[in-house]
């Protein structure tokens, strides 16, 4: 385990109850230093790891191609691989069909939810409110203010206020 904050470790810890409660599987918590932890997954030396993962721009591209794709020379999470899972990141990368596109990454899903690729555990989720008046809010290109994510920590100088209409 690498993510000390956004309550990775509690959230590794309730992991670790269910897989010896339910599988009868014993885990050991390992918590190791970046460099560490990252020149070890990148060689697939781990057996189970957590590992957090922020979308840089909403599209299914980013959270399975950028992540998962098993044909990468270099810079594999992970040592599953599956080449029905590839192909369809592989067509939906290259249509330019928005309904065909989110049909392949949809299979991609499947395939990997069926086959175990991963186990996903748990989503951020970040709520704001803002008055009419708040200007300057980040904004991604479906028009969706973006709250302090990974890629706009630096936004706060960029909000100002302007009169009532």
């Amino acid at each position: 385990m690498r993510e000390e904050g956004l309550g990775s470790k509690p959230l590794a810890e309730a992991v670790q109850a269910v897989l010896l409660e339910h599988l009868n599987m014993r885990t050991e918590l390992e918590i190791l230093e970046q460099r560490v932890f990252r020149a070890g997954l990148w060689k697939n030396d781990y057996q189970f790891v957590w590992i957090r993962w922020f979308m840089d721009y909403p599209d299914p591209h980013n959270e399975y191609f950028d992540t998962f794709y098993g044909r990468k020379a270099e810079g594999r999470r992970q040592a599953w691989i599956n080449d029905a899972f590839d192909r369809e990141l592989e067509a939906g990368r290259d249509t330019r069909d928005a309904k065909k596109r989110l049909a392949n990454y949809a299979r991609a899903e499947e395939i990997m939810q069926t086959d175990g690729g991963y186990v996903p555990v748990a989503w951020v989720a970040r709520w704001a409110a803002a008055k009419p008046q708040v200007r300057g809010l980040e904004t991604n290109k479906l028009g969706e203010t973006v709250v302090d994510g990974n890629i706009y920590v630096d936004m706060l100088p960029h909000i100002y206020v302007v009169e009532k209409a």
